[in-house]
């Protein structure tokens, strides 16, 4: 798009420095209508439009556009689409077909190899990429990211989701990936066999939606970061080729319905009994509760969701350094009303950014158990079913303001 010329060099200059700085937050293409956010002062709305290839309308709601001139907020946005264009026109990269096929020649090579790949794998990165599109330019970003070691915490697993069909075993990636500045980015990617379900990314790129992708007709495209954990991730998955495929939905069912009637037939001592201690932490004004679990010593939940479904499926679930089995072990009896009520808001939030996200194509939340994390906003209606499921207790209770924190203990008292 022809636009530059239009600008005066101070404006271009500025405009160059908020789009490096990555000071455009979204960025959302509607044919050649473009609807943007900039970080300034404060958050500014940007709307251009082009036709025939040169900038035919701009408007920022920034006092400098409303009084009739082009602003460095416009600028920044129209770096960023400059950016989106050019990975419009760039040329495809098939980067897991690489991958296998590399893989095949070293062990085709190597005929003293009795272990030598047969060609099956229940989760095939080349099907499962199906609905990716994915550029040159980003997977030499994503490539580059890997080999400087930017991929930490990488993790590779499998299990049930809320997105698959008919309770099939989905694919599961994490991690975390370490920016130049020493920030950690953290990210996830679910797949079943045949696509990619769900994406996280809690670093912005301008083009892209809040879930780290971008629309292309019916496919998607990962932004950098994302794209760099899933080529780690399918190095992993490469070397394990029947990884995944040890439990369909079907086999989760009658795993759990095995673990259940184990339970009941061990000796009551065998079988430990897991208290809940939640706490109270109000942050500028707003008011949460996190978990602590255990048998004898509590320690933090890091994940309530994952601690929910652990518990509803009859799963195993590791506390502290401690794994417990709740097929075996079970929430106490005096707890349960407390974990009643978890579970419902746990359920609740769960469902809510699914619907949101299913109102916002694609753009914005992270879901399934993802969404509930470490702590639980406490408002309206679900305050009022937190102080029932805990009252006549004493809960410790820290505030904090502006950074600075203060500790006590808060009796919640019945009637």
């Amino acid at each position: 798009m022809l636009w530059k010329h239009l600008f005066t060099q101070p404006i271009l200059i500025r405009g160059k420095d908020y789009y490096c700085r990555d000071k455009v937050t979204s960025l959302f293409p509607f044919g050649e209508t473009y609807r943007a956010t900039v970080q300034g002062s404060r958050l500014y709305t940007v709307t251009i439009q082009e036709k025939k290839g040169k900038l035919f309308y701009a408007n920022c709601d920034c006092p400098h556009s409303q009084s009739g001139y082009f602003c460095k907020h416009i600028a920044a946005v129209l770096f960023a689409i400059d950016e989106y264009d050019e990975t419009e026109s760039m040329s495809e990269a098939h980067p897991f077909d690489e991958l296998y096929n590399h893989d095949n020649h070293d062990n085709h090579d190597n005929h003293d190899n009795d272990d030598r790949d047969d060609g099956y794998r229940y989760f095939d990165l080349r099907r499962m990429t199906r609905n990716l599109v994915i550029f040159e330019d980003t997977c030499r970003k994503a490539s580059a990211l890997c080999k400087k070691g930017r991929i930490s915490g990488l993790t590779v697993s499998f299990g049930p989701s809320v997105y698959a069909e008919n309770g099939e075993n989905c694919c599961f990636i994490r991690g975390e990936l370490t920016e130049n500045g020493g920030n950690r980015c953290m990210m996830s990617l679910c797949f079943d066999r045949n696509r990619l379900l769900d994406s996280y990314c809690d670093r912005y790129f301008p083009g892209y939606g809040a879930d780290g992708c971008r629309l292309h007709g019916e496919r998607k495209e990962l932004n950098p970061y994302l794209l760099a954990l899933l080529l780690a991730g399918g190095r992993q998955l490469r070397d394990a080729p029947n990884a995944g495929d040890s439990t369909s939905g079907t086999g989760m069912k009658l795993l759990n319905a095995f673990r259940a009637d184990r339970a009941s037939s061990l000796p009551s001592e065998l079988k430990r009994e897991i208290r809940l201690e939640p706490r109270l932490v109000r942050e500028d004004g707003i008011l949460y509760m996190t978990l602590r679990a255990g048998e004898n010593k509590v320690y933090v939940v890091k994940n309530i969701g994952d601690f929910v479904l652990a518990v509803e499926q009859k799963q195993p679930f590791t506390i502290g350094k401690t794994e417990y089995d709740f097929s075996r072990d079970a929430i106490s009896e005096s707890d349960r009303k407390l974990f009643g009520f978890i579970r419902d808001v746990a359920d609740d939030i769960r469902l809510r950014y699914e619907s949101v996200r299913s109102h916002s194509f694609g753009y914005g939340l992270p879901t399934g158990t993802e969404s509930v994390k470490n702590r639980v906003e406490l408002l309206g209606s679900r305050l009022d079913g937190f102080f029932a499921a805990a009252e006549d207790t004493t809960l410790p209770f820290t505030d904090i303001v502006r950074k600075e924190k203060t500790t006590s203990e808060l009796k919640l008292e019945s009637g």
